[in-house]
């Protein structure tokens, strides 16, 4: 008796290895562009095994790699009937629909799906695709607050969150006031107003400052754009010029900063900012590489500005703890460096600084659905060439309402 349950143990394991030769056979012929062999030995293969729902699967994928999708969704129907657990098979199955443009079918495969397995991050991932496309934005950005909350790790369903974020058509107008308030010179404040928009080119914010200090005026306009260029590759596009510029703020600027997701939480960018001033420019380069663990976010960000005596250096690091949505967080920055950057609030470039440190909290927060405050205090201190060592508090204050 026992010799021939380890015979037939032999025999079951023989078989199992036999078909993942079979499938692995197969994907690397598909790969390499001999379809009509892979398309042979899989037939070939489910000729002798039609219930085989791995060999199935694997056959319809090839199919609908080659644009043959009506042929894909029988094999993969096939599977269902018999399989209705198969995630991968529901997730093959949403994407050919969606590639043939049976919106209303793919919702309905993801809706099964997601009955039987409802914490599935893959089918939940597919799902918000599907209502994204459908126009149903407010529902996918909701599917991916689940991913989200279930796994804030998941790369795919933050960068889709961005997206679906920044194509928000509705309009979002903002207040802020800035203040930095130095122990033996003049308070800088700042007001401004800004409007932003989603499109399927990104969005676009239009914002309009006026500052005051030592009993002088100016006013800055600006825009900025937020192009996404695919899946976990986005960027930040600034341009602005103040008439009559006075030095309190750059005549003109310009910045252009390009994000990568790396995978696994992590994200990285780089990027060149100028500053013309009536009497001098500034050039400066900025980078950052930042990692998202569970409702955690931390990073660095440098500050790098080339003259004539070298490069100054400033050191930006930054934490943060999200509360679901992802819009929603409280967190800390603390810089340290030389130069005449100093990280912090309002748009303040003094070229006689010569060393900098801030320390602050910020605060964002949703509130009855379409209202956003946001909240920063730090304190500070900067080294300048006329004025020695000053120290600094900084407000900032701003509150957003989305129509």
């Amino acid at each position: 008796m026992f010799r021939r349950m380890v015979i037939l143990a032999g025999f079951c394991l023989t078989c199992v290895l036999y078909a993942q030769d079979v499938l692995s056979d197969a994907r690397a012929l598909a790969k390499a562009g001999k379809d009509n062999e892979a398309y042979a030995l899989l037939e070939r293969h489910l000729e002798a095994h039609p219930d085989d729902p791995d060999a199935r699967l694997v056959y319809a994928l090839i199919l609908s790699w080659n644009g043959r999708l009506a042929q894909s969704r029988v094999e993969l129907e096939r599977v269902l009937r018999t399989h209705p657990d198969y995630a991968d098979v529901s997730l093959a199955l949403i994407n050919v629909e969606t590639w043939t443009g049976n919106l209303d079918r793919a919702d309905h495969v993801s809706f099964q799906a997601l009955a039987r397995d409802p914490e599935s991050q893959p089918l939940l991932v597919a799902r918000a695709k599907v209502l994204r496309k459908m126009g149903r934005r407010e529902e996918a950005a909701r599917t991916l607050d689940l991913v989200l909350k279930i796994n804030p790790k998941n790369d795919e369903a933050r960068d889709l969150r961005r997206l679906i974020r920044q194509e928000d058509p509705g309009w979002r107008t903002g207040i802020t006031y800035n203040m930095i308030r130095y122990r033996g010179q003049s308070t800088w404040n700042e007001q401004s107003v800004s409007m932003r928009r989603g499109t399927y080119a990104g969005s676009f914010l239009f914002r309009a400052s006026r500052a005051y200090r030592f009993g002088e005026t100016a006013n800055l306009f600006e825009a900025d754009w937020y192009p996404v260029f695919r899946d976990g590759t986005y960027a930040y596009v600034n341009g602005g010029f103040s008439p009559g510029s006075t030095g309190l703020y750059p005549r003109y600027r310009g910045a252009f900063e390009l994000f990568q997701s790396l995978g696994k939480g992590f994200e990285a960018s780089a990027g060149i900012n100028h500053l013309s001033f009536p009497s001098t420019g500034l050039t400066y380069f900025t980078g950052s590489f930042g990692r998202y663990y569970r409702s955690w976010y931390g990073s660095l960000r440098t500050y790098l500005t080339p003259d004539r005596t070298g490069v100054s250096r400033t050191l930006q690091i930054q934490g943060r703890r999200y509360f679901g949505d992802g819009q929603r967080y409280i967190g800390c920055r603390y810089s340290f460096g030389s130069g005449p950057v100093a990280p912090g609030v309002a748009n303040v470039f003094d070229t006689n600084t010569l060393r900098t440190t801030s320390t602050g909290c910020e605060t964002n927060w949703q509130t009855f659905d379409r209202l956003f405050l946001n909240f920063y205090y730090g304190v500070g201190s900067e080294d300048f060439q006329t004025f020695g060592t000053q120290r600094r508090n900084m407000l900032s204050l701003s509150m957003y309402f989305k129509y």
